[in-house]
């Protein structure tokens, strides 16, 4: 309708046009070379600048995140948040009956066994002697591990740092499972920024890497200031860098339940680090 139509009359009416203006073809030329050199202008000869937007939380570079290796009850708790600690200072002890109990029932079997083995080699039934020997070696694996747990009942920081998790002081006689976090021992001099990037958005990062960007935390009353570009992970996660990013934490991905009581993005994203000033480091929270 916009254009076949008026192009098809114009076709059917050219000879009228052309009888009443000889010089119509070097005048639809002439406009022709105007329009495209303008518009080629405008296209490639006019810059401008794209402002892209994307949420950031700061979190520490150095960190250590505290999790129970084994399940038990919290019976002591040795720090509290704002602590400083030294690599191998005790942080938490924990108790596990039931762990103990399997120990020594597992104790009783290997000696169980022992007798078995000693009464068959004395009877010459080494069928029933390597039967012996190949339940030895699994109960021996499965009491090596419940030594494990029982060892990582005691939880110890991997490293030099401050600790870091309001909810640590609470826990006291509580039930905490295998791999359940607890607490972090970060470097409070070390902090850092983590963007969270749509994938159609990840071209234009990666333009500017390892470029300067525009950090706006007005609303905290820190004004604006500049960061860089460090790192950009090369694969996309639908995995949260922090809850803070979700809407149900005043953030701004919807996002649905994951593995664990996690969330999860409904999308996958890239996460771009970005370093901050030095001076701006101390009041960032």
């Amino acid at each position: 309708t916009w254009f076949y139509q008026p192009i098809h009359k114009f076709f059917l009416k050219f000879s009228d046009y052309q009888s009443e203006n000889p010089r119509v073809v070097s005048h639809l030329v002439t406009r022709f070379v105007i329009l495209a050199i303008f518009t080629g202008f405008a296209l490639f000869g006019v810059t401008w600048n794209k402002t892209l937007s994307v949420p950031a939380v700061v979190l520490f570079e150095k960190q250590h995140i505290i999790r129970a290796e084994a399940s038990g009850f919290v019976q002591d708790i040795f720090v509290k948040p704002g602590d400083y600690v030294q690599q191998g200072d005790q942080l938490m002890l924990l108790v596990n009956e039931d762990l103990q109990s399997d120990r020594k029932l597992l104790e009783l079997e290997l000696k169980k066994i022992e007798l078995q083995k000693r009464m068959a080699h004395v009877q010459d039934k080494y069928n029933e002697l390597q039967i012996l020997e190949e339940r030895q070696k699994i109960i021996t694996s499965q009491k090596h591990n419940l030594d494990a747990d029982a060892q990582n009942l005691v939880l110890r920081t991997p490293g030099n740092g401050k600790i870091v998790g309001r909810t640590i002081g609470n826990r006291h006689g509580t039930l905490v499972y295998k791999g359940e976090p607890l607490c972090l021992v970060v470097d409070p001099e070390h902090k850092h920024l983590v963007a969270s990037v749509d994938q159609n958005d990840i071209a234009a990062i990666q333009k500017l890497f390892p470029g300067d960007v525009v950090i706006d935390m007005s609303e905290a009353g820190l004004g604006t200031f500049t960061g860089q570009i460090k790192k950009i992970v090369p694969k996309a996660s639908r995995n949260l860098v922090h809850f803070s990013f979700a809407a149900p934490f005043g953030g701004s991905f919807d996002v649905k339940p994951g593995e664990g009581g996690n969330y999860q993005l409904f999308s996958p994203r890239f996460n771009v680090h970005i370093a901050i000033p030095e001076s701006v480091r101390p009041t960032l929270r």
